[in-house]
């Protein structure tokens, strides 16, 4: 929901599926349950660590965004 990601350029982000992250220091990548989902941890050069999972929920892609754990 774009309502919860109050940190995203507002100009760019115009899709409620779109994800712009700036600033990125470390990108960490980790397959969790091989079909099923993927943990994205990100970390910004300010130090700031973002959280992102993709589920697969029957045929349907489910995502996940936590900001500034």
């Amino acid at each position: 929901m774009t309502e919860d990601r109050n940190d995203f350029p507002k100009e760019e982000t115009r899709n409620p599926d779109e994800i712009i992250v700036r600033d990125i220091d470390t990108f960490h990548m980790e397959v969790m349950e091989e079909g099923k989902s993927i943990w994205c941890g990100i970390t910004r050069k300010n130090g700031q660590i973002d959280h992102f999972n993709i589920c697969v929920k029957g045929k349907k892609l489910s995502t996940l965004w936590s900001p500034n754990t």
